[in-house]
């Protein structure tokens, strides 16, 4: 079978289909939330994470001795991806996390992006697999959005 460009694709389907097109957007619109990109807002998810929380940690990865963060790491990634990518963390997209955001995380956890990159296979699974995980993973998401105000009026703050 040939391959053809997912764009050219799309654009048959959409004009053939206008039906099928319109239920894809639907879904769209239902599964994924309003996204950020900012990234300069990371910081700010990252406090308020933190107060919802009750958590202080300086760095935010494993250290020996040291309690285990994992699942608060895991907790703050899941909740910017939703931010950030949300598709991505709902598994309708393959593609990678964006790297800004990656970096950004990274610079402001005092965290590797490897660490980092490691945690998002975690939290992928996590988020489909774990019912506790996801609505946590949510209610923390909306404290946030509504206490820094993040889509009013149509856009971020």
């Amino acid at each position: 079978m040939r391959h053809y460009n997912p764009a050219l694709v799309v654009d048959i389907l959409r004009k053939e289909y206008p039906e099928v097109n319109k239920r894809i957007l639907q879904r769209i619109d239902n599964d994924i939330p309003m996204k950020l990109d900012d990234l300069e807002l990371i910081p700010c998810i990252i406090r308020s994470f933190k107060v919802h929380r009750g958590v202080d940690h300086i760095e935010w990865i494993n250290k020996l001795g040291s309690r285990d963060i994992s699942e608060d790491r895991e907790l703050l990634l899941s909740v910017v991806m939703l931010f950030f990518h949300p598709e991505k963390l709902i598994q309708l997209t393959t593609e990678k996390a964006r790297y800004g955001v990656m970096s950004k995380m990274s610079g402001e956890l005092n965290c590797g992006r490897d660490v980092l990159k490691k945690s998002l296979t975690a939290v992928i699974v996590a988020f489909r697999v774990y019912k506790s995980f996801h609505e946590e993973a949510y209610r923390l998401y909306e404290l946030i959005k509504i206490e820094n105000k993040f889509f009013e009026y149509g856009k971020a703050e």
